[in-house]
């Protein structure tokens, strides 16, 4: 959002600040105006999955750090699977059969993700 200009660089880091004219700089027009089609809240593609950049909750400021988080979430969407990418995480929160808990998982390298 901010790299298309749809949100204010007053918001942001020096240094993020400086990752988004970066950005600007190597993105050409057709790409830019990809980024611009992208929604601000919750993608719903089919098949059950959802994608979000922070958390269905709040997809544009709020990031999944920890199973707590996660489950304070878990009522922002209908699908089996979310996957959601904010900063340097690399794993996911899955709710399992008992529906009290949320588990953090993170993939292994080489394997299939189940």
């Amino acid at each position: 959002m901010a790299v298309v200009g749809k949100t204010a660089l007053w918001d942001f880091s020096t240094d993020a600040q400086e990752i988004i004219f970066w950005t600007r700089h190597k993105l050409k027009t057709p790409e830019l105006d990809w980024l611009n089609t992208l929604p601000d809240k919750p993608l719903n593609i089919g098949h059950n999955i959802t994608l979000v950049h922070g958390s269905p909750r709040d997809p544009v400021w709020e990031y999944l750090t920890d199973p707590a988080l996660a489950k304070e979430n878990l009522e922002h969407f209908e699908s089996k699977f979310l996957f959601e990418r904010s900063h340097s995480l690399s794993g996911h929160f899955r709710k399992p059969w008992d529906d009290w808990r949320v588990l953090e998982e993170m993939p292994r390298v080489g394997l299939p993700f189940n």
